[in-house]
Protein backbone atom coordinates (compact mmCIF):
# COMPACT_ATOMS: atom_id res chain seq x y z
CA UNK A 1 0.00 0.00 0.00
CA UNK A 2 1.40 3.65 -0.57
CA UNK A 3 1.36 5.95 2.06
CA UNK A 4 0.33 9.38 0.93
CA UNK A 5 0.80 12.65 2.79
CA UNK A 6 -0.74 15.88 2.39
CA UNK A 7 1.09 19.04 3.15
CA UNK A 8 -0.15 22.46 3.38
CA UNK A 9 1.17 25.76 3.16
CA UNK A 10 0.89 28.90 5.37
CA UNK A 11 -2.94 29.94 5.82
CA UNK A 12 -1.60 33.31 7.40
CA UNK A 13 -5.61 33.60 9.06
CA UNK A 14 -6.88 36.98 9.63
CA UNK A 15 -9.89 39.07 9.16
CA UNK A 16 -9.80 40.63 5.84
CA UNK A 17 -10.93 40.44 2.28
CA UNK A 18 -9.02 37.37 1.38
CA UNK A 19 -9.81 35.66 4.17
CA UNK A 20 -13.29 33.48 2.63
CA UNK A 21 -10.94 32.52 -0.03
CA UNK A 22 -8.11 31.02 2.24
CA UNK A 23 -10.73 28.81 4.21
CA UNK A 24 -12.25 27.98 0.74
CA UNK A 25 -8.57 27.05 -0.63
CA UNK A 26 -8.21 24.83 2.44
CA UNK A 27 -11.91 23.61 2.24
CA UNK A 28 -10.57 21.98 -1.08
CA UNK A 29 -7.51 20.73 0.60
CA UNK A 30 -9.24 18.63 3.55
CA UNK A 31 -11.73 17.75 1.16
CA UNK A 32 -9.46 16.36 -1.63
CA UNK A 33 -7.00 14.94 1.38
CA UNK A 34 -10.03 13.01 3.48
CA UNK A 35 -11.00 11.26 -0.14
CA UNK A 36 -7.27 9.52 -0.38
CA UNK A 37 -6.27 6.05 0.02
CA UNK A 38 -3.44 5.30 2.54
CA UNK A 39 -3.39 8.72 3.87
CA UNK A 40 -0.60 8.71 6.16
CA UNK A 41 -0.34 12.16 7.89
CA UNK A 42 -1.52 15.61 6.91
CA UNK A 43 1.65 17.51 6.99
CA UNK A 44 1.34 21.26 8.29
CA UNK A 45 4.61 23.75 8.35
CA UNK A 46 3.29 26.96 7.86
CA UNK A 47 1.98 29.76 9.51
CA UNK A 48 -1.72 28.85 10.82
CA UNK A 49 -2.47 32.13 11.47
CA UNK A 50 -1.59 36.06 11.26
CA UNK A 51 -0.78 38.06 14.58
CA UNK A 52 -4.16 39.79 14.22
CA UNK A 53 -6.14 36.82 13.97
CA UNK A 54 -9.48 36.40 16.13
CA UNK A 55 -10.90 33.84 18.11
CA UNK A 56 -13.37 33.27 15.52
CA UNK A 57 -10.02 32.55 12.96
CA UNK A 58 -9.06 30.22 15.41
CA UNK A 59 -12.47 28.39 15.49
CA UNK A 60 -12.44 27.62 12.10
CA UNK A 61 -9.28 26.16 11.72
CA UNK A 62 -10.36 24.18 14.72
CA UNK A 63 -13.09 22.60 12.92
CA UNK A 64 -11.18 21.47 10.05
CA UNK A 65 -8.50 19.93 11.66
CA UNK A 66 -10.91 18.45 13.79
CA UNK A 67 -11.81 16.32 10.82
CA UNK A 68 -8.69 15.91 9.02
CA UNK A 69 -7.70 14.28 12.47
CA UNK A 70 -10.49 11.85 12.60
CA UNK A 71 -8.57 10.70 9.20
CA UNK A 72 -4.94 10.64 9.77
CA UNK A 73 -2.46 12.47 12.08
CA UNK A 74 -2.11 16.26 11.56
CA UNK A 75 1.19 17.28 12.16
CA UNK A 76 1.27 20.87 12.72
CA UNK A 77 5.31 22.83 13.05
Amino acid sequence: MISRFVHIGDCHLHPGPRQEDRLRALDQIVDEGIRLDGLAAWLWPGDLFHQRSTIEDRNALKERVKLMAAVAPVVIV
